[in-house]
């Protein structure tokens, strides 16, 4: 696409305006059908029956797609499979803190070590110019 091309809303008509708009709704519109129709098709699928020899002289059981991959999953699950984990914690709706605590050593939390400014070397000058220097930095902030 060239952004050459692309004019912004603020320099449209009104009508085009209203244009675009219909033609991005018919368009949602029909990404949202299409999106539906293939939920349907999925559930569908998961919903047909299969011969499943069980091995044990039972002859053939019938499962869903669904029910055999739930018990796939429970498997990996529990054989630890971390992708298994946590789409199952997802699914049960207990999902694994995206979050990481970074700590030290021995887990103490990571704080720099302070620095010892010694301002007692600096003259009454000095320590008035640092004062009015942090008092500014302090106002303009505000």
């Amino acid at each position: 696409m060239n952004d050459e091309n692309l004019i912004p809303n603020e320099h449209r008509t009104p009508s085009e305006r209203r244009e675009n708009a219909k033609n991005a709704g018919v368009a949602s519109g029909k990404a949202r059908r299409k999106k539906s129709q293939f939920k349907k098709l999925v559930l569908s699928a998961l919903a047909m029956r299969r011969d499943e020899d069980t091995g044990d002289g039972q002859g053939a059981v019938l499962h869903t797609l669904e029910e055999i991959g739930a018990a796939n999953l429970a498997a990996k699950f529990a054989d630890g499979d971390l992708k298994a984990i946590e789409l199952v914690l997802g699914i049960v709706g207990d999902p694994p803190s995206k979050s990481v605590e970074v700590t030290g050593k021995d887990g103490t939390p990571l704080v720099p070590e302070p620095r010892g400014y010694n301002l007692d070397v600096l003259t009454t000058e000095e320590r008035e110019a640092l004062l009015r220097i942090g008092t500014n930095l302090i106002n303009r902030k505000e």
